[in-house]
């Protein structure tokens, strides 16, 4: 329980308690998770050593996880050893541990585990996550294979992070994944139906200008026929997870949209406007000027300026001081509260401080 409540910030001290933990089973697994998580590369030493001397199956699994979040390259070796050892579940950390060491000696030994026979499902997992060109066009060559192809890459993908947890706006820049989007471009249209959320849910953890380009492609489909229902309940469409994954991803080629959706009138979007913070805020800013130009009515116009509030700069509070006097209270009001926000904040209630 008081490794559960240790501080995510860890002093030296509290560091070395936890490398001496590894040496008590049952608090093994416990400490091992956290020294990977704080990325202790002190620890990587006792880490590897446990393994070496024989720490198998699932009390091995921190302790494995652990080697490969903190890129231990002296683990290469004893890693591949478990593989050869290990099938199903265990077998898929393992391996995956292994790519995440991202070593010329990693690589080797998954194209070694491969040629042995090993899990191919796996092993290209790995491969994947250790994202070098040569690794990633092996995994391209084994989807080519027959009765594989792209529904079998994109699974693979998606599994590769299983046991790595998944945080929204945070991604893998380091795959070479050129000809990886390339494939999974050029066959695009293999995914029917609601398997169209499938090749979004195969790169939605790693980031590149190759990720965004499949995207932007995906969502440049909205109103079309091509843009594919993936959820029956909520009529939620292939256009909208690839608008949704470059906001977290901040692509300046979605500020448009979202502003739009942000002071739409059909419905209140308070979330969008939130979600606006995620993007580019000259971008966001100068969309909103634009949108501010071309605006039908006081409404809009009301969701604009308080925007502006947020998102624009000090000379905006001249572009919006015309419509203090305006005879619609709430665009009077949005205006007045917009130019205290930028000239001064703290004539600000606390109370309005949120968009």
């Amino acid at each position: 329980m008081l490794l559960k409540a240790m501080s995510p910030v860890p002093s030296v001290e509290v560091e070395q308690v936890l490398i001496d933990c590894l040496n008590d089973p049952e608090v093994r697994s416990a400490a091992a998770s956290l020294l990977g998580q704080f990325g202790s590369y002190r620890a990587a030493a006792a880490l590897r050593q446990l393994l070496d001397a024989g720490l198998r199956g699932w009390d091995a699994l921190e302790v494995v996880r652990a080697v490969g979040r903190l890129g231990e390259p002296r683990a290469a070796g004893v890693l591949a050893r478990l593989a050869r050892e290990s099938e199903g579940d265990f077998l898929s950390l393992v391996v995956v541990s292994l790519g995440a060491i991202r070593t010329q000696e990693a690589e080797r030994e998954l194209l070694a585990l491969l040629k042995a026979g090993t899990d191919v499902n796996w092993v290209v997992s790995g491969l994947f996550f250790l994202g070098s060109q040569a690794a990633i066009a092996r995994v391209v060559a084994e989807s080519r294979r027959p009765g594989r192809g792209p529904k079998w890459l994109a699974e693979r993908m998606r599994q590769t992070f299983f046991w790595w947890g998944h945080i929204v706006g945070r991604y893998y820049t380091h795959v070479c994944d050129a000809e990886l989007i390339s494939y999974l471009e050029a066959n695009e249209q293999v995914f029917q139906g609601k398997e169209k959320w499938d090749p979004i849910h195969a790169i939605e953890q790693i980031d590149s200008e190759n990720v965004r380009r499949l995207l932007r492609i995906l969502a440049r489909r909205s109103g079309t026929p091509e843009d594919a229902v993936v959820r029956d309940n909520d009529g939620l469409r292939a256009s909208m997870l690839a608008y949704q994954e470059l906001l977290y991803r901040g692509d300046p080629a979605v500020v448009e949209h979202f502003v739009g959706e942000a002071i739409s009138q059909d419905q209140r979007r308070s979330w969008v406007a939130r979600d606006l913070g995620r993007l580019p805020r000259v971008e966001v800013a100068r969309h909103l000027r634009m949108a501010l130009d071309r605006s039908g009515s006081d409404d809009e116009r009301a969701a604009i300026v308080r925007l502006l509030g947020f998102f624009g700069v000090v000379d905006d509070a001249d572009l919006v001081r015309p419509f203090v006097d305006n005879r619609d209270d709430g665009l009077a009001n949005a205006a007045y509260e917009t130019i205290c926000r930028l000239t001064d904040p703290l004539l600000v209630p606390a109370k309005r401080g949120g968009i």
